[in-house]
């Protein structure tokens, strides 16, 4: 291939290169010097081109084209060469010297673009070269000869730039700036020979165009060889894992300073480590091509058990070649230990230490697999644990629980699994034997006492399930211990109970009547039943509503068959506005029959007040059913009031103040009756039917009796006397004072047609 020909592909190529790179560079945002990048590789892509022209016509006029370019593309390469150099090494140069630069540049390339003119710089002239084709040299004037100063001035400037710059950087950049300074050195050198020696064409641009390629890569994409071997030699020296390094032929040549402690690698005992490693591992790792892992324990100095965790690693090449091998070691003691403790805390209770419920119910399903014992689950709840931390503090009450978990853990019985499950409930699996002994003679197993006199004693229930199915959850079997402690939970004298039939026929009796309550009330089969109020003139004055529920399946059920449940999740508050609505209806219906004066008195639970606006609600009924306010009586047992009274005695002041009759039911049978009478705004007193039933001193029961009726006469509080079953009983009660009266003897509570059919259609009771 000729000369020629081969010169003109190597300037193409270059060419292009010049461009790519220029366009990578404007992309590359991210650098901070991609624009002046940049614009450099196009710089030298002008006088590159100019230098084509020269080097591959035969043409006069082509050839004096590419030498205006080459000669002013060179003033503006090395004035971007320049000012790239600075941006890199002098951020903010002196303005006084980029403004020199500018003006010796501009002030040569306006002498080339003269030249046509004037004839003061160059001409060209045929040259036959070494090919024997004819090439158009150049013939330097004065011109031409200040052009190559001041280009050798700027080309010094560059050089000293980059001296400069090298000197003020870290030692680890200092290769990549040293490259690129040799390969300005090797192009001026190119350059000059051709100039010396006056060869007829110059292809030194090659030389630059090499040159701002290698500058592209040296800025933007060489990582110091120097720099990634010392920044890896100093995060293995300061790392805490063990790095030793072997060759292909298992020769041991580094070893940081945590192997070098932590396996007592010596300099000398470093070459021949491998046997203490593949000792080490248990396994002979000689030519092995896969990683290999092992986790170990140490006794440390101080007796500790230390935790380690051992790797091999065989370094191979592209084509499984071995190439040698590492091994590293972590101490992974604190991690393993903190671990630990995360799982024990996780399986325990933090106050007591027991197993907490997800692992007391893991342990004793894993214990029930395994034995062939009858076996018990004992769930123990101390009694009013609430009103221990309120009277004595939290404190005291942690001491409480302490003390418990510390008789389960180290008491006279052992129980194969134990645990606090709750706030103040443990959990007991127990086998036959130990049931046996821990209620030996009726006992309570734990007694403990509170108080600084001991005069405080705590109070521990326990609910206890005989397990007939191992494979039963165990959460299953704690609750159905824990039903089993709702039968003894007011009992002061029985602490301990087992689950039966009766208690699970009762909560999926509770489960099923609470499911069918909604419908109950849409399908009327909840409905208030009356009984009456008659005075001492034997006239009806009022009834009070009563809930019945007709069930489909089960017919009529008694209020202890379903009030309770209620009152306990809450709904009673849905079956209490039912019947306060339909108690309302009743007095609207009465009202349009023309019966005036007769009251209806409905109760109100502990859960109104705390989930019902009740001035609201009533307010809003006999606004409703264009009813008196004063027929619709509200019933109240002084214990519900006595539990947030400033805050209930204003409800009833607020009531009472609309019109509401505010009676207070079964007064006599709390603790705080005659304080009642003082604070509680009340228009009715109903007196407990307990007074009546049969005791053992009659006389005493009756004198109390008429003292609480003088005292109601003297507060000029009308009585109801509830619980009359009897003639006898009636005519006492007359002879006492008492204004009206309720119980059997007149009806046990019925329906409404059946009451309006025997009282109201009944001239007797009008």
């Amino acid at each position: 291939m000729e000369y020629t020909t081969i010169i003109t592909l190597i300037f193409i190529f270059l060419e292009i290169s010049l461009f790519v790179c220029a366009a990578i560079s404007w992309q590359l945002k991210e650098k901070k010097v991609h624009k002046e990048m940049s614009l450099t590789l196009l710089s030298i892509s002008v006088p590159l081109i100019g230098n084509l022209l020269i080097t591959v016509s035969f043409n006069y006029t082509v050839s004096l084209i590419g030498y205006y370019i080459y000669l002013t593309g060179t003033n503006v390469l090395f004035c971007l060469v320049t000012l790239f150099f600075l941006k890199i090494f002098f951020p903010e140069p002196k303005p006084f010297f980029t403004r020199l630069l500018l003006t010796i540049v501009a002030l040569d390339t306006i002498s080339i673009l003269t030249n046509p003119l004037i004839g003061h710089v160059f001409s060209i002239e045929p040259v036959i070269g070494n090919s024997g084709h004819t090439y158009y040299g150049i013939v330097s004037f004065t011109g031409h000869y200040i052009h190559l100063i001041s280009s050798y001035l700027l080309f010094v400037n560059i050089l000293l730039i980059l001296c400069k710059g090298i000197k003020n950087t870290p030692n680890v950049y200092r290769e990549r700036y040293i490259v690129i300074l040799i390969s300005f050195l090797i192009t001026a050198v190119w350059e000059s020979h051709y100039i010396f020696t006056k060869i007829p064409v110059d292809v030194s641009m090659i030389g630059y165009a090499i040159c701002g390629i290698a500058i592209f890569y040296f800025i933007f994409f060489y990582k110091p060889i120097f720099f990634i071997s010392l920044i890896n030699r100093k995060v293995l020296e300061s790392s805490s894992t063990a790095y030793i390094f072997f060759d292909r032929e298992n020769n041991g040549f580094y070893a940081n300073a945590a192997a070098r402690t932590m396996l007592s690698i010596t300099d000398s005992s470093l070459e021949n480590s491998f046997s203490q490693i593949s000792a080490l591992m248990n396994t002979d790792l000689s030519n092995t091509k896969s990683t290999a892992n092992l986790k170990s324990t140490r006794i440390g100095k101080k007796g500790s058990l230390l935790y380690y965790k051992y790797a091999f690693t065989p370094i191979l090449d592209a084509y499984d070649n071995f190439l040698g091998s590492y091994f590293t070691a972590d101490d992974y003691t604190s991690e393993e230990l903190e671990n630990q403790k995360q799982l024990y805390f996780s399986r325990h209770d933090s106050l007591t230490g027991l197993y907490n419920r997800e692992y007391f119910s893991e342990k004793a399903e894993k214990f029930l697999k395994a034995t062939d014992k009858n076996c018990y689950i004992m769930v123990l709840d101390i009694n009013d644990f609430k009103l221990i931390n309120d009277i004595f503090g939290y404190n005291e009450g942690n001491k409480v629980l302490k003390k418990i978990a510390d008789n389960l853990r180290s008491g006279p019985i052992d129980y194969p699994v134990y645990g606090r499950i709750g706030g103040d409930v443990f959990a007991v699996l127990a086998t036959e034997q130990n049931i046996m002994k821990t209620f030996e003679g009726n006992k309570n197993p734990i007694s403990l006492m509170m108080g600084e006199k001991s005069d405080y004693p705590v109070l521990i229930h326990y609910g206890i399930y005989k397990i007939e199915d191992s494979s039963m959850d165990v959460d299953f079997m704690i609750d159905r211990a824990f039903m089993a402690i709702d039968k003894i939970k007011n009992d002061y004298t029985q602490t301990f109970a087992f689950y039966d039939n009766e208690i699970r026929n009762e909560k999926v009796w509770e489960q099923k009547i609470v499911g069918m309550l909604k419908e109950a009330l849409h399908s009327n089969q909840i409905v208030p039943f009356l009984q009456p109020q008659i005075d001492s003139q034997g006239k009806l004055t009022g009834a009070e509503a009563l809930v019945r529920w007709i069930h489909t399946e089960d017919g009529l059920l008694p209020p202890y068959k379903f009030i309770p449940f209620f009152e306990r999740n809450g709904l009673i508050t849905v079956i209490d506005q039912f019947i306060w609505e339909e108690s309302c209806k009743i007095l609207r219906r009465w009202q349009d029959m023309g019966i005036k004066d007769i009251s209806i008195s409905v109760n109100i639970s502990q859960k109104d007040f705390y989930f019902t606006d009740l001035y609201k609600t009533f307010s809003s009924l006999v606004k409703k059913y264009d009813i008196p306010s004063s027929l619709l009586h509200l019933e109240i047992t002084e214990t519900v009031v006595m539990s947030d009274l400033e805050n209930r005695l204003k409800t009833l002041r607020d009531l009472q103040s609309a019109g509401f009759l505010i009676e207070i039911d079964d007064f006599g049978s709390g603790y705080s009756s005659l304080n009642t009478l003082k604070d509680i705004p009340l228009d009715v007193l109903k007196i407990d039917m307990l007074f009546l039933y049969k005791t053992q001193d009659q006389n005493k029961a009756n004198i109390i009796l008429k003292t609480i009726i003088d005292l109601a006469t003297r507060l000029h509080l009308p009585t109801i006397t509830e619980g009359v079953e009897t003639e006898e009983q009636l005519k006492m009660l007359i002879e006492m004072g008492g204004d009206t009266f309720q119980g059997y003897y007149f009806s046990k509570p019925i329906p409404l047609d059946e009451f309006e059919r025997k009282f109201l259609q009944n001239d007797s009771l009008n």
